[in-house]
């Protein structure tokens, strides 16, 4: 799993941990619910606001919501590729 989809289920596992949906992540993240989900799918490279928007949306410091997803790389830190 590369960096960005290590991203995304972070995103996506924190989300259902909290029992959020979709739409309360974007009410809470000031984010686009479709935008959300494109970012858990790992279709789309955020921008840091928008990393910084999930993680307060998320109630996590942004270096937490870093490391999550980094645990979830399978080649760490070469798993930072552009798509």
């Amino acid at each position: 799993m590369d960096v960005i989809e290590a991203f995304g289920a972070a995103v996506r596992d924190e989300r259902l941990q909290r029992q959020l949906t979709l739409n309360d992540l974007a009410v809470r993240s000031g984010l686009n619910f479709r935008y959300i989900s494109r970012v858990e799918r790992g279709e789309v490279v955020p921008s840091l606001l928008t990393v910084c928007a999930l993680a307060d949306g998320l109630d996590l410091p942004v270096p937490s919501l870093l490391e999550i997803a980094m645990a979830k790389t399978t080649k760490g830190r070469r798993g930072l590729k552009r798509k």
